[in-house]
């Protein structure tokens, strides 16, 4: 697996890698515990019958995530500093610190793909996607023209609610 993931790398490449997974993955742990709160609170307001709320916990929680990739990738641009204050040798914390450089742009895209994932997984009820096809009209528009072409495609839709989401 190490092999597919870094390629033909030797024994410095390998440790440099391993080493860049101790603060990226520490972050990603934290972020990731932050954003599991958007599955809490979007699923307590679909229960409740708010699903207008959903929509708004959501987009409070790409913003966090937003801004927490941010600052957890400006962090990561310093991942040499941060290797040598836990402790490693310089050597392996300025290769280190190269792969952490890396991996610092991604952050924010990771944390908010699991916002979305959060908030998805929460709204999988087809009455969230009736709120959601309610606020998008045009959605709405494209379902109704969709629906009354195939009585197939109604079927599946209704079948496959999370298929809503490329409407909208």
């Amino acid at each position: 697996v190490g092999t597919v993931m870094t390629g033909q790398a030797g024994p410095d490449e390998a440790a440099y890698f391993a080493i860049s997974m101790a603060p990226q993955m520490t972050m990603l742990v934290i972020g990731i515990g932050l954003m599991a709160g958007i599955v809490v609170l979007s699923a307590q307001a679909n229960g409740a019958g708010r699903p207008d709320q959903c929509g708004r916990i959501w987009r409070l929680g790409l913003g966090v995530a937003a801004v927490l990739g941010v600052i957890y990738a400006v962090l990561l641009l310093w991942g040499e500093g941060i290797l040598q204050l836990i402790g490693q040798d310089p050597a392996i914390a300025a290769g280190g610190g190269r792969v952490l450089r890396m991996f610092a742009p991604g952050m924010p895209a990771i944390l908010m793909f699991t916002a979305t994932s959060a908030f998805l997984e929460s709204i999988g009820r087809r009455e969230a996607y009736l709120a959601l096809l309610q606020e998008y009209s045009g959605a709405r528009e494209r379902l109704v023209r969709l629906a009354s072409a195939s009585p197939w495609a109604s079927g599946y839709l209704a079948q496959h609610p999370v298929l809503l989401d490329e409407l909208v």
